[in-house]
């Protein structure tokens, strides 16, 4: 009898085939539980190195995938949810304390030059620290 041998599938991997099986969910637009979501994702490809593959590189294209998403989606609409109404209504905030020191954590590793060069990260991390700063 001939044993039928699957090649390792990763954590990384198994996340990344549920999010090709939900594309038909990506048209739906951001929250706080989907921000909570990518910066789980981002943490999970960036800085965990147990869950990352056994390869020395994250596949381009994935990366690739992640880093427009990022710019061009997330920090954008995190970006636009920094107002005086997300201060006085936490449901409003797109993340919270927790999630958004992960997601600097996150960037000031990968990107260590983005709070310099991209003003919808320097707009997210001034109010976030401002607002805290305040509330202390």
């Amino acid at each position: 009898m001939e044993l039928i041998t699957h090649p390792e599938v990763t954590h990384f991997t198994r996340l990344a085939q549920r999010v090709r099986d939900n594309e038909l969910e990506t048209w739906r637009p951001l929250n706080s539980q989907r921000m909570t979501a990518f910066i789980h994702m981002i943490r999970l490809i960036w800085i965990d190195v147990e869950n990352r593959s056994r390869f020395s590189e994250i596949p381009t294209s994935m990366e690739r995938t992640l880093n427009t998403a990022l710019m061009r989606r997330v920090l954008p609409f995190c970006s636009r949810h920094c107002n005086e109404y997300s201060t006085l209504v936490k449901e409003a905030r797109p993340m919270n304390k927790e999630n958004f020191l992960e997601l600097k954590r996150c960037l000031d590793w990968k990107y260590p030059d983005l709070r310099n060069t991209c003003r919808y990260w320097r707009n997210v991390c001034y109010f976030y620290e401002e607002k805290w700063n305040k509330e202390e």
